[in-house]
C-alpha cells in the first residue's frame, strides 16, 4: 500500500523529530456509481495548507518538512536567482520553529536551514548558498537570504523548481516518459530548452496521428528530442490540409446524420398519425368490415413475425390487434387500405377493399 511520510517540525525530548506514515488510500467504497475513499485527517490538513504546495506535486519528494516548506518559499524567486532578505523571526514562523532552542541562530541554522538546503541539493541538484547579515554594530545575525551561484545558473535551471513547469504533465502523462528520461532532460537544459522539447512533442504527436509509432511513444519522443526532429513547413501545411479535409468530412457526416435522424423522426411521427387515423376509422366501421380488414392484416407475410413474438398462430392475430407490438402497425395498415380504396374508386378501377371477401 502506498504511503505518505509526514515529519513534525518540533524537536522532541530525545532530540528527534516526530514521524508518521499515513496510507495514501484509507477506507474505500462505491456509492451511487462513484468510487469514494477516505483520506486521513492529518493528510487532509497538510493538503489543504496553502503553504505546502509541494504536497500537490510529487515531482520531488523530501524527507524533512523544513525542506518542503523552504522549497515552496524559494519557488517565487527562482528566475531571479536570489531571494530578498528574510528576518530570522519570519523564517522561524514559516518553518514553525517555535521552541526556545531555535532562538539561537547556530541551532536554527544547523538543525533546520542547513538540513533543508542540503536536502534540496540532494534531491533536485540545486546548489543554494545562504548569506547572513548582522544587526548593525553587532555580531548577532539578523537576516538571511538564499542565493544561486550565477556561474552555474544555466546548469542549475536544469534541476531546480522552475523547469518543465508547463511541460512536465505532458511529458509524464501523455508521452509516458520515465524518471530516467526526465532526468536526462533535466541534466541538459541548455540543450533541451522548452522550445526544443515542444518541437519534439509536436513531432511525436504528428507521427502518432500518422500511425508511424509502432512500439513506445516515449522512446520515439526521446529519439526525436536527441536528434532534433521537427515538423517541416510542408508537413505542417499537409497536416493542416488533412485537418481541414477531416473537419469537412466530419461536418458532412454530421449533416447527413442530422438529416437521417430528422427523416426518422418525421417517418415515426407520420406512422403514428396514420395508426391513430386508421384505428379511428376502424372503430367507426361495421363489424363485417372490421373482420375483413383484420383477416387481410393477418394474411400479410409480415404478420407471421407478430404472431411468433406473441406465441400464437397467425390466424389468431385478429383477436390480438390491441397488443402493443401490433396496435400501431395495424392502424397504419388500415389507413393504407383506405387510401388505396379511395384511389381505386377515383380511378374507377373497382369497388375497393370491401366489395368481396373470399376468406
Amino acid at each position: 500500500m502506498a504511503a505518505i511520510e509526514l515529519n513534525g517540525t518540533e524537536i522532541q525530548s530525545d532530540n528527534t523529530y516526530p514521524w508518521g506514515s499515513i496510507p495514501l488510500m484509507g477506507t474505500a467504497r462505491i456509492s451511487n456509481g462513484r468510487f469514494i475513499f477516505d483520506l486521513a485527517e492529518e493528510l487532509q490538513l497538510v493538503i489543504r495548507d496553502p503553504r505546502a504546495t509541494h504536497f500537490l506535486a510529487l515531482r520531488y519528494v523530501f524527507k524533512s518538512v523544513y525542506t518542503k516548506i523552504l522549497y515552496d518559499r524559494l519557488q517565487p524567486y527562482m528566475q531571479e536567482g536570489a531571494t530578498p532578505w528574510f528576518g530570522l523571526e519570519t523564517l522561524r514562523i514559516w518553518l514553525e520553529c517555535n521552541k526556545k532552542t531555535y532562538e539561537l541562530f547556530k541551532h536554527f541554522r544547523s538543525r533546520v536551514l542547513d538540513v533543508a538546503i542540503a536536502e534540496i541539493h540532494e534531491v533536485t541538484g540545486l546548489e543554494i548558498t545562504m548569506v547572513t547579515q548582522n544587526v548593525p554594530g553587532s555580531k548577532k545575525v539578523n537576516e538571511v537570504r538564499f542565493v544561486w551561484d550565477e556561474n552555474n545558473r544555466a546548469d542549475e535551471q536544469k534541476a531546480a523548481l522552475v523547469i518543465l513547469k508547463t511541460l512536465y504533465e505532458t511529458l509524464r502523462n501523455e508521452i509516458g516518459l520515465s524518471h530516467a528520461d526526465i532526468d536526462e532532460i533535466i541534466k541538459d537544459r541548455a540543450r533541451y530548452s522548452d522550445e526544443v522539447i515542444q518541437q519534439a512533442i509536436d513531432y511525436t504527436r504528428h507521427a502518432a496521428a500518422a500511425g508511424k509509432i509502432k512500439i513506445r511513444v516515449s522512446g520515439y519522443f526521446m529519439k526525436a528530442l536527441r536528434e532534433g526532429y521537427i515538423i517541416g513547413t510542408l508537413d505542417q501545411d499537409l497536416r493542416q490540409r488533412k485537418a481541414i479535409a477531416a473537419a469537412d468530412s466530419q461536418a458532412g457526416a454530421d449533416a447527413k446524420d442530422i438529416r437521417e435522424k430528422s427523416a426518422d423522426r418525421e417517418f415515426t411521427a407520420k406512422h403514428k398519425r396514420d395508426a391513430n387515423a386508421g384505428w379511428e376509422a376502424f372503430e367507426a366501421m361495421s363489424v363485417d368490415d372490421q373482420n375483413k380488414l383484420a383477416r387481410a392484416f393477418a394474411n400479410l407475410s409480415t404478420s407471421a413475425l407478430f404472431a411468433t413474438r406473441l406465441g400464437i398462430e397467425t390466424h389468431e392475430l385478429i383477436d390480438h390487434l390491441q397488443e402493443p407490438i401490433v396496435h400501431q402497425s395495424f392502424g397504419a395498415f388500415v389507413t393504407l387500405q383506405l387510401q388505396q380504396q379511395k384511389k381505386a374508386a377515383k380511378m374507377n378501377k373497382g369497388p375497393g377493399l370491401f366489395a368481396s371477401d373470399n376468406s
